[in-house]
């Protein structure tokens, strides 16, 4: 007689709620650009404070452009440590990790290597320097209204919700090409909305 072992459930990764006045760093690495985003919540309120973009030139090979973004994105988080703020002083980390399910209809194995060499380099750089990494699956926070939204389509939802991220873009166009920024925005606002 054949019985058949029922797998358990897995266990959903639940992320706890940031406390006020706590800063927050969305990240959005990828192996050719980062977007980032520094925020902060009090109570209701939401603040983006700070974005930006690091990235190398297009024509650099992979390794080159990581040993650029990594170091720099390092860079920016401790410049964000408050002195004298305890543990509300050095900021939290959220970033994207991607899965593998969206990712394979878009790249090669070659490319999902290198994305994930690239991932892993920040998340390793920054866990050594003490910081707390939450990762969010791009699956996860990229969904609106249940259902994954387009790069271009969240870009617009940013521009809506951030107005100093609006007036940046139409100041210069040429600001967020990859739309790196506006997903570095859009994470932090998604684990600031936890």
């Amino acid at each position: 007689m054949k019985t058949t072992k029922k797998k358990p459930a897995k266990k959903k990764i639940e992320l706890e709620r940031i406390p006020d006045g706590q800063l927050v760093i969305g990240l959005d690495v990828s192996s050719t650009a980062a977007g980032w985003a520094v925020g902060v919540r009090e109570g209701n309120t939401t603040k983006v404070i700070d974005f930006g973009v690091v990235a190398p030139p297009k024509h650099w090979d992979a390794t080159r452009r990581m040993e650029m973004i990594i170091p720099e994105i390092s860079q920016i988080c401790r410049s964000r440590i408050r002195s004298g703020g305890g543990p509300l002083g050095i900021p939290r980390i959220v970033m994207e990790w991607q899965s593998h399910l969206r990712a394979a209809g878009n790249r090669t194995a070659n490319g999902l290597a290198i994305l994930g060499k690239a991932q892993g380099g920040v998340w390793w750089e920054l866990r050594s320097r003490g910081f707390q990494v939450d990762h969010v699956s791009e699956r996860i926070w990229t969904k609106v209204n249940g259902w994954p939204a387009r790069k271009e389509d969240r870009a617009k939802l940013i521009r809506l919700a951030v107005p100093d991220y609006r007036k940046a873009v139409e100041t210069d166009p040429d600001l967020d090409l990859g739309l790196d920024i506006a997903d570095g925005i859009g994470i932090l606002l998604f684990r600031l909305a936890i």
